[in-house]
């Protein structure tokens, strides 16, 4: 029997993010063919996560030259034959790896990087995966030279209550389309509560609901990011009277119990994000629920075919008060989930991601 390849894949995050998922999402593609073993941050959210999982898990410190010290240490012990590189603070590790080893970097974040020396690591790679287009053209602009380098594989969510090789895919078991249980309008966030993700652009916008005599509550998910701006968030709910209209489930395992109590999800990021992709968007369309999102990086790139959704162009929230408004049409929000489907069949699948990273690894060991 052959031994199985091995893959390291590398992971500098320290709060849970997309990237922890996409790390996840990985190795359920690629653990049939290959060892696939993380390196991650000690202490960190997803590090917690592997361990509870019972992941083949390597730890990566802090300093610089501790975690050098780490990857040499590493290499010898494994002799990895492929690693992804996740994480911008950790792109300078590909100067580490042996030739024979073969690199892909996949850019989690659209902000411009420093032109060196991130140029020189970029040049070490054999490939610079780029979640949307508007991920891409952002890295083609500042590296013209690596332009070929560069492929768009489309991010994806994994929902184990799904079969993803049935062609007439449909929502999770259990999702509902609408929240019957009351004759409130139920909107819903999940994500990272930081100033970048829009938390306060959306309660001004609910505030102007309110002001208008609307029936709704909204359900915020996941962890603040500091206890400060947490202070800050539910100060500005007091002082608009919005106590009764919020609540916050903080962080949440069971995303079907989640989202089926919703009948609206928004995501009100604001536009300096640039948001790389928007996996909130799929599960959401998964879950069988309309959305409501800024134009911020490539969220317009996910919501516009069909269309399948609503983008407010603005940080105005009254017009991200009028897009949510605008959602309440029950008519309007079953012709959504009539074309929500189509673009996740034909560009976001399961699937789809899977060949694409197949075809790239495929490439590489040409």
């Amino acid at each position: 029997m052959n031994k199985k390849k091995i893959i390291f894949s590398i992971n500098g995050s320290l709060k849970h993010c997309g990237v922890d998922e996409y790390t996840i999402l990985l190795e359920k593609v690629l653990q049939e063919e290959y060892e696939f073993i993380h390196i991650v941050q000690s202490g960190s959210d997803i590090h917690k996560l592997l361990v509870e999982k019972g992941k083949k898990v390597l730890p990566l410190d802090s300093p610089y030259l501790k975690s050098i010290k780490q990857i040499f240490c590493y290499i010898k012990e494994y002799e990895p034959d492929i690693v992804f590189i996740n994480t911008a603070k950790q792109y300078y590790l590909s100067i580490l790896f042996p030739r024979y080893c073969k690199l892909i970097i996949v850019r989690h974040n659209s902000y411009n990087l420093q032109y060196f020396p991130n140029l020189f690591f970029l040049k070490m790679v054999n490939f610079i995966i780029a979640p949307s287009n508007f991920c891409a053209s952002v890295i083609k602009k500042q590296f013209p030279k690596l332009k070929d380098k560069i492929k768009v594989i489309y991010n994806t969510v994994y929902l184990d209550n799904i079969n993803y090789n049935d062609n007439s895919l449909s929502s999770p078991k259990n999702a509902k389309s609408d929240n019957f249980e009351t004759d409130l309008f139920n909107i819903g966030f999940i994500g990272r509560i930081e100033p970048k993700k829009g938390i306060l652009l959306l309660i001004d916008a609910l505030y102007k609901m309110k002001k208008e005599n609307l029936k709704f509550h909204c359900y915020i998910a996941g962890k603040f990011s500091s206890i400060a701006f947490e202070k800050e968030v539910k100060n500005s709910i007091s002082q608009k009277g919005l106590e009764r209209y919020i609540t916050f489930d903080g962080f949440i395992k069971d995303k079907n119990e989640f989202y089926s109590k919703l009948d609206l999800v928004v995501i009100p990021s604001l536009k300096e994000v640039k948001e790389t992709f928007g996996l909130v968007v799929l599960e959401a369309f998964l879950f069988n629920k309309p959305v409501v999102a800024t134009s911020s990086g490539a969220l317009p790139e996910i919501i516009t075919y069909g269309p399948s959704s609503i983008v407010c162009h603005t940080q105005n929230p009254q017009d991200l008060a009028n897009c949510i408004k605008l959602s309440m049409d029950k008519k309007l929000r079953d012709e959504y989930r009539y074309r929500m489907m189509i673009p996740y069949k034909s560009f976001f699948n399961f699937t789809k991601f899977k060949k694409d990273i197949n075809d790239i690894i495929e490439l590489i060991k040409a």
